[in-house]
This record gives structure tokens, sequence and C-alpha cells, in this order.
């Protein structure tokens, strides 16, 4: 099956990154810089676009994570950036239905 929709966490800029860096238990697999990261990210986004999938950018404040994940149940690493970003996704797709 292939991937139709995909979410992910984006940060607007440098200083909502290392923001987000302090709060995330597993900071340790993420680029330390902001540039890094966007390159990379990028690239993560072109690869799923050039695969057919339409990615959507998961933007979001550290309270608003936070708070998210604690009512959902969700880590605030890798897992919980995941989910809350496809639960993003989702919810930008049915508002456009």
């Amino acid at each position: 099956m292939q991937v139709q929709a995909l979410g992910i966490m984006w940060f607007k800029d440098a200083d909502q990154y290392h923001q987000f860096r302090k709060i995330f238990t597993d900071s340790e697999v993420l680029s330390v810089s902001y540039s890094d990261w966007l390159r990379d990210a990028e690239k993560i986004v072109k690869r799923y676009q050039n695969s057919g999938a339409t990615v959507i950018k998961a933007y979001a404040e550290p309270s608003e994570f936070l708070s998210w994940c604690l009512a959902n149940g969700k880590t605030v690493d890798s897992e919980g950036r995941m989910a809350f970003a496809n639960a993003k996704a989702y919810e930008h797709l049915i508002g456009k239905s």
C-alpha cells in the first residue's frame, strides 16, 4: 500500500526549533542546527512528493505539542512527533473535503 498523505513536524525558524529540541526526550537524534534539520527535512519532503504522496507540514507551538501528547497518551519524542504530524495532516485533509 502506497502512502498517499504524510504529516511531518515542521518548525518555523531556528528559535522555535531549539525550543522544541529542549522538550524532546530524544533530541540527540535530531540535527543540532536548524539549517541541517531543514536541509534533511526538505529532502524527505521531496522524496515523498516524488513518490506521489501529499506532504503536510505540521506547525505547532511547543505548548500545543506537549498538550496534544499528554491528551493522546503519546511520548514527547519521534513517536509523538509522527503521531502529531499525521493527526494534523488528517485534520488538514478532512478540512478540504
